[in-house]
């Protein structure tokens, strides 16, 4: 598996770890990670709602997988976030901010 083949290199992280895409999004990461697994989930939610029109779904079902594909494309959070940026080894500590490009 090409997940095995990740080597992370120690001086430039002090931790890593494989979560689940919920873990993610409740817990304290940087926004732009966040950003980027509402962006998959959004995407496979998608890939479902048009598997299961080509299937034929009844138009409940169908309403119900647009419901749920709607919550995953949330607007991000703009301005400061409470997430920091800090590295122990390193002394350092910095806020994050994002903005809309």
């Amino acid at each position: 598996s090409k997940l095995i083949q990740v080597v992370l290199d120690p001086k430039e992280y002090d931790d890593s770890k494989w979560i689940s895409p919920q873990e993610m999004l409740e817990g304290d990461y940087h926004p732009a990670l966040k950003v980027s697994v509402r962006g998959l989930l959004s995407h496979l939610k998608l890939d479902e709602m048009r598997k299961a029109a080509q299937e034929g779904a009844d138009d409940s079902t169908l309403a119900a997988l647009a419901k749920q594909y709607l919550a995953t494309t949330v607007e991000p959070d703009y301005g400061v976030s409470s997430y920091k940026v800090k590295s122990d080894k390193k002394s350092y500590e910095g806020v994050v901010t994002a903005s809309k490009v």
